[in-house]
């Protein structure tokens, strides 16, 4: 039997709702942007204290801000959740990832909850026309 939990985030804003941020209030915030392509995903346990985590693997990627020297094609990124066997951990408002999905990322240059500014505010999925 499986399990799914789902962490709320808690905010000024009405429960379950990020604060509206325009793209330059994303920019200022983000210690690095970048733009790529989800090539692999990947969910494991983490130690202490025991959680799900998951290594997203970006390709084709862009650096909009915050490139540093030797940054290379490829990005990884670690967030919190995923699914690991019959476990499921989800962040409320965290966007999903899917591979060959192309997306631009507001990253934070710290944080203790999730990489991304404003959860789902700074990720911005890119669809292409045809």
């Amino acid at each position: 039997m499986g399990a799914i939990v789902t962490i709320m985030m808690a905010s000024a804003a009405p429960a379950g709702q990020v604060a509206e941020m325009p793209l330059p209030q994303l920019a200022d915030l983000a210690g690095q942007v970048i733009v790529g392509r989800v090539t692999a995903i990947g969910s494991y346990w983490t130690g202490s204290p025991r959680t799900i985590e998951t290594e997203l693997t970006f390709d084709q990627t862009e650096y909009l801000k915050g490139a540093h020297a030797g940054a290379s094609s490829a990005y990884s990124l670690v967030i919190p959740g995923g699914t690991v066997g019959d476990f499921t951990l989800r962040l409320s408002a965290a966007p999903e990832f899917a591979i060959g999905e192309k997306w631009m990322l507001f990253l934070l240059p710290t944080y203790k909850t999730h990489p991304v500014v404003g959860i789902f505010r700074g990720a911005l999925r890119i669809e292409s026309d045809g």
